[in-house]
């Protein structure tokens, strides 16, 4: 059209043409789509061929038209030749503003809840997800953390990390973790120490005692009077405190001494819990 309107213009046209027919480079520059998509094997995906679209043929796209290029880029690339990938799905809902969406989509996709509870946590810290709450009264937030914290408790080793996942949980936080707590083996007594730590520091009564109650049993069974002794103690159980205080006279009365004499006499106030530790 310039080479028409102005013909002295016609040689640098002529040549221009030229350039971009041995050029690809400058029909992309210009906006050229199909110049671009003949170069698809350079570009591993199709949201990087929408970012060179863009770039090119529309910098200054609004935010609100980002999901109508984002699709046909998608179409454009896929050509029908392959289905999208869970990604795709999650950029598409993204592309959309849908956090729900995205939310919804990365908990198909992806293998473990961390992403997604972290994401949401983030959110809804900024005030950006409006949080309904769901059908047991929790919110969105709330209901991923609790799940992402119970899959650490089924783990060896992250179990402890997953307690701070529940202090964080305001409504179900409390009751998950004494359930989760009781579920807890204590193969060995650190471990049940460190267990029993957690419970004192959120003052969980019930579990202290259960715990306390569970390294009692073990110590007696282990011929261990004088820890099973200390551990009825811990535990404010007055009938175990007295079973473990029999053992310890049926002992004396065998051996004529006792086998813990140090611990006994340094009970203290502890020897009125029942009336057979305050005899012995």
């Amino acid at each position: 059209k310039e080479a028409d309107a102005n013909p002295s213009c016609a040689g640098m046209c002529r040549v221009l043409g030229d350039l971009m027919r041995t050029m690809p480079i400058l029909s992309i520059m210009l906006g050229d789509e199909a110049a671009l998509l003949e170069q698809k094997e350079l570009l591993s995906n199709w949201y990087h061929f929408l970012v060179t679209r863009l770039l090119y043929s529309n910098p200054t796209v609004k935010p609100i038209d980002l999901h109508f290029y984002a699709q046909s880029s998608l179409d454009m690339f896929l050509g029908g030749e392959s289905s999208p990938e869970p990604l795709d799905n999650i950029l598409m809902a993204a592309f959309e503003f849908d956090i729900h969406q995205v939310i919804k989509e990365c908990s198909i996709a992806l293998s473990n809840w961390w992403f997604v509870a972290h994401l949401t946590d983030l959110l809804d810290h900024c005030r950006l997800l409006q949080s309904h709450n769901l059908y047991f009264g929790s919110n969105m937030r709330e209901f991923l953390l609790l799940e992402y914290a119970s899959g650490l408790f089924a783990h060896h080793s992250l179990w402890q990390l997953g307690v701070d996942y529940f202090d964080y949980c305001p409504e179900l936080g409390r009751v998950s973790l004494e359930l989760h707590i009781e579920r807890i083996p204590l193969n060995t007594e650190q471990k049940a120490l460190k267990v029993l730590r957690i419970c004192e520091q959120r003052q969980m009564t019930e579990q202290v005692k259960s715990i306390c109650k569970i390294l009692a049993m073990k110590a007696v069974r282990n011929n261990r009077l004088g820890s099973a002794l200390s551990w009825s103690i811990r535990a404010k159980d007055a009938a175990f405190a007295t079973l473990v205080s029999d053992r310890f006279l049926r002992d004396y009365c065998e051996r004529g001494c006792f086998s813990d004499l140090d611990l006994i006499d340094n009970l203290g106030s502890a020897m009125m819990l029942s009336d057979r530790l305050t005899f012995l």
